[in-house]
């Protein structure tokens, strides 16, 4: 089952960025989701990285598109979901999505 309707992640309250320094804020997001099986949808690489370096979790999808309106954005990202759905079903733990 696919919901879209909390689609837009609210940012912890704290978070900092420092370079590609993993912020310690996105910590309960991943948690949360390990939790519930949800699979994370991001504009953040943070997620994405720590598939790459082999963090057990939830499958991450990386959306790598720039600053949009949300409208804009689930436009673009619906035109995805297809193939996303399929790569998640495949067992892709990290879906990059162009």
């Amino acid at each position: 089952r696919i919901d879209l309707t909390d689609f837009q992640r609210r940012e912890p309250p704290g978070r900092r960025r420092s370079g590609n320094c993993i912020v310690p804020a996105d910590n309960p997001i991943w948690l949360r989701a390990v939790a519930t099986q949800a699979v994370i949808l991001s504009k953040d690489e943070d997620f994405a990285e720590w598939v790459r370096r082999g963090r057990p979790g939830p499958p991450v999808v990386w959306l790598r598109v720039g600053n949009t309106s949300r409208r804009a954005l689930l436009i673009w990202f619906t035109a995805f979901l297809p193939s996303i759905i399929n790569d998640l079903q495949r067992g892709e733990r990290l879906v990059e999505v162009r």
